[in-house]
């Protein structure tokens, strides 16, 4: 059940697209500098040659999230979400 998930995040999304957003967020943010490039040499889980590959693209992927995270600038204050919200129209509410 635990490679089914694994497999799942690692076709999630690919990396450099999360690592190429966050860079145009924030230049600073040395994100394809933390992006793993190789599975650990200890880890027991990557005996074959497929699930290292989903191993190692999982752990990207998990990496480049947290980085595009850390690159967006804060959220509104709720007060600025919740007058947002209002004013679009829902249908079958009247305005």
């Amino acid at each position: 059940m635990l490679w089914k998930w694994i497999g799942w995040l690692a076709q999630l999304i690919p990396p450099a697209e999360l690592v190429a957003e966050a860079a145009r967020l924030d230049s600073f943010l040395p994100t394809a500098e933390l992006i793993p490039y190789c599975v650990p040499q200890n880890h027991e889980k990557a005996l074959s040659a497929k699930r290292e590959r989903n191993l190692l693209q999982a752990l990207q992927v998990l990496v480049a999230i947290v980085m595009l995270a850390r690159a967006q600038a804060e959220p509104p204050a709720e007060s600025e979400s919740v007058a947002v919200v209002s004013h679009r129209a829902v249908p079958g509410v009247p305005a």
